[in-house]
């Protein structure tokens, strides 16, 4: 079964399944799970450089309930019990890992 089947990414967003997951892939100017926000752009000529202060986790997909945290603007997933994986893709059905 295909993870995208179903899976509706907002604002010309693509899903892809990378861990047979459905992630939206999101365009340049769009972030969040569903690429439902929109990222701002100044258009034209910049008098002075301008900067925004963008959530680094709206482009950082946690699974499974995980929750994403941005320390210093290095997001990571911190994952509920059972789950573990970089974004909390994988599931540990007895509650221990393999040594």
């Amino acid at each position: 079964r295909n993870p995208c089947i179903g899976t509706v990414c907002l604002n010309g967003g693509s899903c892809i399944s990378p861990f047979d997951i459905a992630i939206c892939q999101c365009p340049s100017r769009f972030g969040g799970k569903k690429c439902e926000n929109q990222v701002p752009v100044k258009i034209g000529r910049c008098p002075d450089p301008v900067k925004f202060i963008l959530d680094p986790c709206d482009r950082f997909v946690c699974l499974n309930g995980g929750s994403c945290n941005a320390p210093a603007d290095a997001p990571f997933c911190e994952c509920p019990a059972l789950f573990t994986g970089a974004s909390c893709e994988n599931y540990i059905p007895d509650g221990t890992c393999p040594i």
